[in-house]
């Protein structure tokens, strides 16, 4: 017989827009596009679709390199400014590093 009574909590892993590695989803922030702008889900309740990005500023310069935005809202623009503006204000800006799940 099974029993999950002893089996792990698996937590979900997704991946992270900026620098493409999985990550559980406690290191990451949930973006959505609201109006064309990039926007922190910080409940995890917005409908429709989502991205993930670790709160650095290499992944938050990586995705806007790469236009990753717009590619994971399949859209043709998705302006990220207010959340570079969201990471600077609560001092994710300056860290460079993350760690990976």
């Amino acid at each position: 017989m099974c029993s999950s009574q002893n089996a792990p909590v698996r937590e979900p892993l997704r991946t992270c827009v900026g620098c493409r590695e999985k990550s559980t989803q406690r290191a990451l922030c949930r973006l959505k596009l609201a109006a064309g702008t990039v926007v922190v889900d910080d409940k995890g309740s917005l409908p429709g679709r989502g991205a993930w990005i670790h709160p650095t500023s290499s992944c938050y310069d990586n995705a806007q390199k790469r236009h990753a935005f717009a590619r994971a809202f399949k859209t043709q623009k998705a302006n990220a400014e207010a959340l570079g503006h969201w990471l600077i204000e609560r001092g994710h800006m300056a860290s460079t590093s993350h760690e990976g799940g």
